[in-house]
């Protein structure tokens, strides 16, 4: 589920000619291919390709969920469906805004890509209402490759994962509550604004 937090760098690629429409075709293949096995065994197609989706958007009603983001400043299980239509409309126009942006950019590099990505899957969970620690998994795959790719930044790999990794850690082995979230929020927090530092620096070498 995480992976739609990539769609805007897809649409960025795609509005600047890197990306073919034609190639989007295999985004459903591929995800019909990986349930088959599930359809095969007697899973309903219906629920094997959407349930999970399904379940998740209907099935939470605290902003936060044991999640290093924004709602966690919120006290424990608040519930406002305002505030949440205002935290989805708010991240989608950011995520148009940003992409508008980054379109209009003409000179970014190879390795300017993987930042882009990295920054998209940082935000936009941490700015979402009703997400899960695990949320942040795709963002640590990407991290560690950050880490590799600019070593000068591993700093900022170090912290996004230090911020989510007591709370997966905290999930899986039953220790939710054992660690400040506020913390872990505010280490993301930075983590963030560090990233988006780096990523001027690298545009603007770019432009000299």
């Amino acid at each position: 589920m995480q992976a739609i937090f990539y769609l805007p760098v897809i649409i960025i690629a795609i509005l600047k000619g890197r990306l073919k429409v034609k190639s989007l075709i295999f985004f459903p293949i591929v995800y019909i291919l990986t349930n088959l096995p599930a359809i095969c065994l007697g899973v309903s197609p219906f629920y094997a390709l959407l349930g999970a989706y399904i379940k998740q958007i209907t099935g939470y009603s605290s902003l936060c969920l044991n999640c290093p983001n924004l709602y966690a400043f919120l006290p424990a299980a608040f519930d406002d469906k305002g505030l949440s239509k205002i935290g989805t409309f708010m991240t989608f126009g950011l995520c148009v805004i940003s992409a508008m942006v980054l379109t209009r950019y003409k000179k970014d590099s190879e390795k300017n890509w993987l930042l882009y990505a990295y920054a998209y899957l940082l935000v936009i969970p941490f700015l979402l209402p009703h997400m899960h620690e695990r949320y942040f998994y795709l963002a640590d795959s990407f991290a560690v490759i950050t880490a590799f790719v600019f070593p000068c930044y591993a700093y900022i790999p170090l912290l996004s994962i230090a911020a989510v990794l007591p709370t997966q850690v905290g999930f899986l082995y039953g220790l939710n509550g054992s660690f400040n979230l506020l913390h872990a929020t505010c280490i993301m927090l930075t983590a963030i604004a560090l990233l988006f530092r780096a990523l001027k620096k690298e545009m603007e070498l770019k432009d000299i």
